[in-house]
C-alpha cells in the first residue's frame, strides 16, 4: 500500500482507483519505512460478508450500500460493486475520516478555498454557488505571483496567530504546487446577490458566518474548537464579506480591500 506525507504525518491510502483524487495526488507519494499514522482502505464488494462491522451507509430506497469497520490506527469501506459514482463516495468519506484523525492532532479540516498571497494564505469562504471557485481562477489570473492551494477543503493549525494553512490532497479538482506551511493572512466571506457591495460586520456576526460556512459537513455537530479556532481568527485578521458577482473589479476591490486600505 502506498504511503503520504501530508502535513509532517504519514498516511496509507488505498482507493479503489489509483490517483483518483486528481493527477497531481502522486506529490505526496513518498517511500518511508516509518509507520503511517493511519490507514484508509476501500475494498470493492458484490456481497457484504462481514456481520461485525460497526456503521453503514444507506442508499435513498434504504439499501445497504457500504459498511465501515474502525481498527486501530485503521478504517475499512466496504462499497458494493452496484454503487454508482463510487468516486465521489471515496472523496467524501475519505475526506471525512482524514479531517477527524488530524483533529486529535491539533488540526481541524476547514471547507474552503485558498491561495497563497506574498507568503500567507487567504482563505476564502462562503456558501454553495456563492463564487469560491470562480473568485480563485480569476485571482490567480490577475495576480500572478498567488498561488493555489484548495477549492474546496484546507487543513489549518490554530495557533494565537491566526494558525497555519498546510496543503493537503483533500483539495477538490487538483493538488497545490508547493507543499505549504503558511500564515493565515486574511479571509474572505463571499456572498452572491445582485448588487456588489462590502458587507459591515460585527465581531460575532464574523464568529457565526465564518463557523457556519467552513464547517465540513452540514450533518455534523458545530465543534467547539471551530468555534475557539473562529473567534481567535476574527481577532487576528483581516475579515472581508464581500456581497455580488465576482468580476475583474470585484477581484482588485477585494484586494484593496484586504491588503491596502
Amino acid at each position: 500500500m502506498k504511503k503520504y506525507k501530508i502535513c509532517n504525518t504519514i498516511w496509507s491510502f488505498k482507493f479503489l482507483n489509483d490517483h483518483y483524487f486528481n493527477k497531481n495526488f502522486e506529490q505526496f507519494e513518498i517511500t518511508s519505512e516509518e509507520e503511517p499514522i493511519h490507514s484508509i482502505e476501500f475494498y470493492q464488494v458484490d456481497e457484504f460478508e462481514i456481520t461485525n462491522y460497526d456503521t453503514n451507509i444507506k442508499d435513498e430506497s434504504g439499501n445497504e450500500i457500504i459498511q465501515i469497520k474502525y481498527l486501530t490506527n485503521k478504517t475499512i469501506f466496504y462499497v458494493k460493486s452496484s454503487v454508482r459514482n463510487k468516486k465521489h463516495y471515496q472523496y467524501v468519506l475519505s475526506t471525512l475520516r482524514f479531517g477527524e484523525i488530524m483533529e486529535e492532532y491539533g488540526f481541524l479540516l476547514l471547507r474552503a478555498s485558498c491561495v497563497e498571497v506574498s507568503g500567507g494564505a487567504l482563505i476564502i469562504t462562503g456558501n454553495k454557488k456563492s463564487g469560491k471557485t470562480t473568485f480563485v481562477d480569476m485571482w490567480l489570473a490577475k495576480f500572478k505571483s498567488s498561488d493555489f492551494i484548495s477549492n474546496d477543503t484546507i487543513l489549518v493549525k490554530p495557533n494565537k496567530l491566526g494558525g497555519l494553512v498546510y496543503s493537503n490532497p483533500f483539495s477538490g479538482n487538483k493538488c497545490p504546487n508547493k507543499d505549504y506551511e503558511i500564515p493565515v493572512n486574511g479571509l474572505l466571506i463571499l456572498d452572491r446577490s445582485i448588487q456588489n457591495k462590502f458587507v459591515k460586520l460585527t465581531q460575532m456576526d464574523k464568529i457565526i458566518e465564518i463557523s457556519q460556512k467552513v464547517q465540513i459537513s452540514e450533518d455534523i455537530k458545530v465543534n467547539p474548537k471551530l468555534i475557539d479556532y473562529c473567534s481567535c481568527l476574527v481577532n487576528t485578521t483581516k475579515v472581508v464579506k464581500h456581497s455580488g458577482y465576482i468580476t475583474d473589479y470585484s477581484v482588485i476591490s477585494i484586494f484593496d480591500e484586504l491588503y491596502i486600505k
